[in-house]
């Protein structure tokens, strides 16, 4: 059972450890985050019994999902992935968990270690050229029946992220993805949230499970 190939993508971890300084202001022990939405996702996963899963969450940020589903009952395995050193100091020092600084592309894991994946505000900021690898190192971790929920924000919502690192991923790519996963989607739940910081700019969002169980 071999683990992903090990490389480092510079440029997406030097971005995302910029972007954790915007959202962690240590010396005013502030972080900038849209806590509505949060509470939307973990409205969300309430639905479904998952202490007994072992979860991956990706680009896990500054953990308050992950933070939430740990102090609300004892999770099987719960793992977590970032990019930006900021966030994984934050997950460590916050939630006392150990984050893995590793891309969707080259996950750490051996084979099917998982059997749950989530993936919140994640895949639009897949480049697209790596948009298949990372697709086929997510099934390679997950186990043969699995599960992925994932938070996709409406390409009408305003971007806060460089245009490099900001792709449109709309209904028809989450098709896409499923399908590379040989699975469904089995849920699709739309919501809208304020922005960032409690901005009234609404934001909309799709809530979706994709699943071959």
């Amino acid at each position: 059972m071999r683990e992903g190939k090990k490389h480092f993508g510079p440029a997406e971890f030097e971005y995302w450890d910029k972007m954790s300084t915007y959202s962690i202001i240590a010396d005013r022990n502030k972080v900038y985050y849209n806590f509505q939405k949060v509470r939307y996702i973990l409205r969300h996963l309430s639905g479904y019994e998952l202490l007994s899963e072992s979860i991956l969450e990706i680009g896990a940020a500054m953990g308050f999902v992950a933070g939430a589903m740990l102090s609300g009952g004892t999770i099987k395995k719960y793992t977590c992935t970032e990019c930006g050193d900021g966030y994984i100091k934050f997950l460590r020092d916050r939630w006392h968990i150990n984050a893995d600084k590793a891309k969707m592309d080259c996950l750490p894991y051996p084979a099917q270690s998982f059997d749950v994946a989530f993936l919140f505000d994640v895949l639009e900021h897949i480049r697209p050229s790596e948009r298949e690898s990372s697709y086929r190192e997510l099934s390679r971790v997950l186990k043969d029946k699995k599960r992925i929920f994932i938070n996709n924000p409406s390409m009408q919502n305003k971007s806060y992220h460089n245009k490099d690192f900001d792709n449109n991923f709309g209904f028809a790519e989450i098709e896409a993805f499923a399908k590379s996963l040989d699975c469904q989607i089995t849920n699709v739940s739309y919501y809208e949230c304020l922005g960032y910081g409690g901005e009234k700019i609404p934001n909309y969002y799709h809530f979706i499970e994709v699943t071959n169980k």
